[in-house]
This record gives C-alpha cells, sequence and structure tokens, in this order.
C-alpha cells in the first residue's frame, strides 16, 4: 500500500502526459472526419486533462505532514481533487449531449474509414492510462474512471465507425455518430453520481463502506472490564483508511493497570475490524465524561445520566 501511494503520483502524472497529448490528435481527427463523437469527445478529454493536472498537484500535496494548523494532515486533497475531476467530466458531458442533439437535428455522415484508426488509438492509450491508476488512493480511482470511461467511448466509436463504414451512404450511417455519443454520455453521468456519492460521504464522515458499526461495538461490548462503549465514532480521512474515536466505561475501582488491559484489547479487536487509527478515552463508573455530544451512540442501559457533565 505504502509503496503505491509512493507511486500515485508518477501514475496520475503519466494518465496526464497521455491525456493531453492524445486530445491534440483527437481535435485534429475529430475536425478532419467530421465526427461529433470525436470532437466531443475531445472537449471532453480536455477537462480531464484540467481533472488530473489538479489531481496530480493535489495527490502529492495530500502526503504534506500535518502542521500545527493541519493537525490531520492533508490527506483530504485528493477527495477535494476527486470531487473536482468528477464536475468537471459532469460539464464535459454536458457539451456531449447537447452536441450530439445538434448533430441529429442536422445530420451529416462523417469519414468512418479515419475513426476506425482514430479509436483504435484511442483504445490503446486510456487503457494504458486505466491499467496505471487503476488502483491506489480515492484520487487515482477517480482518474481510472475518467479513463475507463474513454476506453469505453473509444470502443463505442469504433463499433459505431465500422457499422458506419459498412452502410456507408445509407441513411443509417448518418444517425450512428450521434447516437453512440449521447449512449457514452448517459454512461458517464450515471459513474459521476456514484462516484460524487462516494466522495461527499467520505466529506461527511460517513462509517467507511462495508463497516460494520454494530458489529464492531458488539465485539467491544465484550471486553471483560468493559461497562459500556459510547461516543463511538468510525470514519476515514480518505475513502481508504478506518479511523475510530470511542469512550469505555470501566469499573470505579479499575487500577491504571487493569485500565490499560482493557484498552490493550479494545485496540487488538479494532485492528481486526480494519481501524488504522483509534483513540479511547477511559471514564471510571459513575463520574461521567466530559464531551458535550456524548449522547451519540449511548448505551443508556449501563451508563448512569445524573452525572454526566456539559
Amino acid at each position: 500500500m505504502k509503496k503505491h501511494k509512493k507511486n500515485a503520483g508518477k501514475n496520475i502524472l503519466t494518465a496526464f502526459l497521455l491525456n493531453l497529448g492524445f486530445v491534440i490528435i483527437e481535435i485534429a481527427g475529430g475536425l478532419y472526419t467530421g465526427s461529433v463523437a470525436i470532437l466531443s469527445d475531445s472537449i471532453h478529454d480536455l477537462g480531464d486533462c484540467i481533472a488530473i493536472g489538479s489531481a496530480y498537484f493535489l495527490e502529492r500535496y495530500s502526503r504534506s505532514q500535518p502542521t500545527e494548523t493541519y493537525t490531520y494532515g492533508y490527506r483530504r486533497y485528493s477527495i477535494v481533487s476527486a470531487i473536482i475531476s468528477s464536475l468537471v467530466l459532469l460539464v464535459g458531458s454536458g457539451i456531449v449531449v447537447y452536441s450530439s442533439v445538434a448533430r441529429l437535428l442536422s445530420p451529416a455522415e462523417p469519414r468512418s474509414d479515419m475513426m476506425i484508426i482514430l479509436a483504435v488509438f484511442g483504445v490503446a492509450v486510456n487503457g494504458y492510462a486505466a491499467y496505471r491508476t487503476h488502483r491506489g488512493s480515492f484520487n487515482e480511482r477517480a482518474i481510472s474512471l475518467h479513463m475507463l470511461e474513454d476506453v469505453l467511448g473509444w470502443a463505442v466509436v469504433l463499433l459505431g465507425s465500422i457499422v458506419m463504414y459498412i452502410f456507408r451512404g445509407h441513411t443509417i450511417a448518418l444517425y450512428v455518430d450521434p447516437v453512440m455519443s449521447l449512449l457514452v454520455a448517459a454512461f458517464i453521468i450515471y459513474n459521476i453520481v456514484i462516484h460524487l456519492r462516494d466522495a461527499f460521504a467520505v466529506l461527511l464522515e460517513r462509517a467507511p463502506a462495508g463497516f460494520d458499526t454494530a458489529a464492531y461495538k458488539a465485539a467491544l461490548g465484550e471486553v471483560e472490564g468493559a461497562l459500556s462503549i459510547h461516543h463511538l465514532h468510525v470514519w476515514s480521512f480518505d475513502g481508504e483508511t478506518a479511523i475510530a474515536t470511542l469512550h469505555v466505561v470501566v469499573p470505579a475501582g479499575y487500577s491504571i493497570s487493569d485500565t490499560t488491559r482493557v484498552k490493550h484489547r479494545i485496540y487488538e479487536i479494532s485492528e481486526k475490524f480494519g481501524i488504522s487509527h483509534l483513540t479511547v478515552q477511559t471514564d471510571a463508573e459513575g463520574n461521567g465524561c466530559y464531551g458535550q455530544d456524548c449522547l451519540i451512540g449511548r448505551d443508556y442501559s449501563q451508563y448512569h445520566g445524573d452525572n454526566h457533565r456539559h
């Protein structure tokens, strides 16, 4: 994991350079062939370049060490970049839809033979970029989504180009280009919605996807000496690592060594649940706790509220 994070910036830079070079080819090829699908995709890919460029910068910045001001560090910068990338892609998809509808209203047959050559090249270039970024940080996966969508988009363009080449001169050849552009745009928008949902879930500090908070709390409740668990929060900085804080109530007569044993066992259980960073506060039975929002997730059956402090 650490080795891949170290290579994250390099992978994103590779995707950026490949995408930028191919945008120039796309624009020239789209103008030459008269294909609205290729011209629309060039605008889409230009937006990708802007998004990937910001991703490269923010991915590097997100690995900076914590400071006295940003005590948690900058790992969420990768989430911000992922949201920017998705929004840019959404705008690009809107342009694709507009251009495709305009072509449907004023149909024209593009040069399908050259489109086939460009499509094969597009699948190869974007496929390699998607491969370089398909694992790793949330930010890398956002870029990989861009590239994968481009691969599928070019596959559709390739298929449509072959159909247009076979039926060149017929009416069907006039509408294949804009129709396949709309299909690709619909697929892209669908994936944008999913990705934005996941990114905002991280910003809103939702428990990591697949994390069973109820099972985690139940396991902690089995720890000898843990009378109750409350004020339990599980979230993630970057969509990858799970972080938790909790309060545990121990018997009033527990010594420091007894309390340490309880905390040690809680850490062991947390590690099994995939939590990489944990903060535990111990409260002696009957003394209450000092958090103003300790009512969140509080176990009333075993914790007395009369001494709770606000």
